[in-house]
């Protein structure tokens, strides 16, 4: 799964000790982003710090920011020989999740199949599940559990009606009545079955990203130019040393077009002091860029990929259903422009067998939603990929892919030995 693009070389001579970083973080589509993130980070970075002796954590009080709407912290986290300072700003876009979750669940379910007419007519189901088949799966449960809840509400009506015939003599009529109230009453009566197992937040998710792709949400759009003017603000006025775009899941979609949008805005971005990374995870990228109509993503693709400032690093996880692991943008997109030279992503394999423990990881194969946020949590063990401390530690991401673990495993090169 590892891949460096033929143009990227990094220099060695050029990893610094980051001692103050600014972390930009883009949510999935997740209509709890208020609490959840801020919450999610303060519990796994209390438990690295005893895991593995951290010095120093320090966690400021959250702060809400407005234009964009955000929140916003500040972390102190070292080591024996080294001390960063992170500022971690949340980009918050959950207004959007909540108004799609208000919609009339019927709407919604008729909008799901028109969609997925729509991805089987141009081909894009095909393709799903020829560049990966788990996330193939992944994108026909929704309509495969809608129609398996009212399929089989549909047979234990028929089924109530047949016994009852057997006594008296029921019209055609009247037993499709019978037959339709049952598939109702069965389907509300398992609503909240199909909502733990994720049914309906799927839908929507796969709905807003069948939308996203064929151009017909401009919400989300003023969205990513908001947080690209933050992006290029941020460039512009801190003094960080690195600057680091996180998004997850569906929130890394949404993280490679605020950096494509701000390097159209700014197109010197990434040439100043501060180092500027993206770093997507556990992304379903290919779910909005194999649209036909996605142009527009395609293009920041592209352009993000022969940016050679800009350090575009991809985790991806092959156990993880949820993440379309596998998938090259450089390679399995048609890029127009196609960039002359080609310096992203660079792609790595998360390696969650070994940096959870056993018990940890086979539990986890049971629970693809865990799983899926595994990718913000603290690892057990050392190892390359370590969210922890890639937002609150000394090294940078570029050194970190180039360098892989270093001395002291999940805990990071010191100062000290990151400028011999």
């Amino acid at each position: 799964m590892s891949y460096t693009p033929p143009d990227r070389r990094f220099d060695a001579a050029g990893h610094r000790p980051v001692r103050r970083r600014h972390v930009i973080y883009v949510p999935g589509y997740d209509p709890e982003a208020e609490t959840r993130y801020r919450m999610l980070f303060v519990r796994e970075l209390i438990r690295y710090a005893k895991r593995f002796g951290l010095k120093e954590r320090t966690i400021s009080p959250v702060e809400k920011t407005d234009a964009p709407r955000g929140l916003r912290w500040t972390v102190a986290a070292a080591g024996e020989e080294w001390r960063t300072e992170t500022t971690f700003e949340v980009l918050r876009w959950d207004d959007i999740v909540r108004r799609d979750f208000a919609r009339p669940l019927p709407l919604a379910i008729l909008m799901l199949f028109g969609g997925l007419l729509y991805t089987i007519a141009t081909g894009m189901m095909v393709r799903f599940w020829r560049l990966n088949w788990k996330f193939g799966g992944v994108t026909l449960y929704p309509p495969v559990m809608v129609l398996l809840t009212l399929g089989l509400g549909l047979g234990l009506g028929w089924g109530i009606v047949s016994l009852a015939r057997l006594a008296v003599d029921i019209p055609s009529w009247a037993g499709w009545l019978v037959a339709l109230a049952a598939a109702y009453t069965f389907f509300r009566l398992t609503y909240r079955v199909n909502e733990r197992w994720f049914v309906w937040h799927l839908l929507h998710d796969w709905l807003f990203n069948w939308q996203h792709g064929v151009g017909l949400r401009p919400d989300y759009e003023a969205k990513v130019d908001l947080f690209a003017a933050r992006l290029a603000e941020v460039a512009r006025q801190d003094d960080a040393d690195e600057i680091l775009v996180v998004g997850h899941s569906s929130g890394a979609v949404m993280a490679v077009e605020v950096v494509a949008r701000a390097l159209e805005l700014t197109p010197g971005l990434g040439s100043g002091r501060a180092r500027i990374a993206l770093l997507t995870m556990g992304s379903c990228l290919p779910l909005v860029a194999l649209n036909p109509r996605a142009r527009r993503c395609r293009e920041g693709i592209a352009r993000i990929a022969g940016a050679a400032d800009i350090l575009w690093v991809e985790y991806q996880a092959p156990q993880d259903w949820l993440n379309f692991a596998g998938f090259n943008p450089v390679r399995d997109l048609r890029l127009e422009p196609r960039p002359p030279l080609c310096f992203n992503p660079v792609i790595r394999s998360s390696k969650f067998r070994e940096i959870v423990s056993p018990k940890t990881y086979r539990s986890l194969l049971f629970r693809p939603f865990r799983l899926h946020f595994q990718f913000l949590m603290a690892n057990d063990n050392p190892g390359e990929f370590d969210y922890i401390m890639m937002v609150t530690g000394p090294v940078t991401l570029a050194e970190r892919v180039d360098r892989g673990t270093g001395p002291g495993g999940a805990v990071p090169l010191s100062p000290a030995r990151v400028e011999e």
